[in-house]
C-alpha cells in the first residue's frame, strides 16, 4: 500500500528533527587551520596551528617584494632574518639568532645572494670578529678582529 504524500513529508520532517541532534563526534571537533596569515600594511605574519609566529615579512618600499623575512623557531624566538638592504630584490644581509639573541650577521660583497663575510656578535652587541669566505664555498677561509 503506497504511503500518502502528506505522511511522507511528515516522516521526512520527523526524521530530520531526530537526526539533527546526532552528529559524527569527529566532525564536531574542529581542528585549527594549519596556518593563519595576517596582513597589515607592509607586514605579513604567518602563524602555525599552535598560534606561534613562524614567519614575518616586511615590504618597506611597497613594491610587492619582501625586503625582510624573519623566521622563528618552534619556541617563538627569532632564528634567522634575511634582508634586502638596497631594494634590488636580492638578499644581501643575514642575521642569525641563538635563542632569540643576535650572534652573527652575514653580508655579501658580490651579487650572488649568499653571505661571504660575517660579523660575529657578542651578547652586548659588539663585534667580536669578522670572518671571510674568499672562494665562495660558504665556509670561513679566514677571520680577523674587528676594525
Amino acid at each position: 500500500m503506497p504511503v500518502p504524500p502528506r505522511r511522507r513529508v511528515a516522516c521526512a520532517l520527523l526524521l530530520a528533527v531526530l537526526l539533527s541532534g546526532c552528529q559524527d563526534p569527529t566532525l564536531s571537533k574542529k581542528s585549527p587551520p594549519p596556518y593563519l596569515l595576517v596582513e597589515k600594511g607592509p607586514y605579513q605574519s604567518l602563524y602555525g596551528s599552535d598560534g606561534k609566529i613562524e614567519r614575518l615579512v616586511y615590504d618597506q618600499n611597497g613594491d610587492g617584494v619582501a625586503d625582510a623575512v624573519i623566521l622563528y623557531g618552534s619556541d617563538g624566538k627569532m632564528r634567522l632574518a634575511e634582508i634586502d638592504t638596497d631594494f634590488d630584490k636580492v638578499i644581501d644581509r643575514w642575521e642569525y639568532f641563538d635563542n632569540g639573541v643576535l650572534v652573527r650577521v652575514g653580508f655579501t660583497r658580490s651579487t650572488r645572494g649568499a653571505p661571504d663575510y660575517w660579523d660575529v656578535v657578542a651578547p652586548d652587541g659588539s663585534i667580536v670578529r669578522r670572518e671571510y669566505d674568499d672562494n665562495g664555498d660558504g665556509k670561513v677561509d679566514r677571520s680577523e678582529p674587528p676594525q
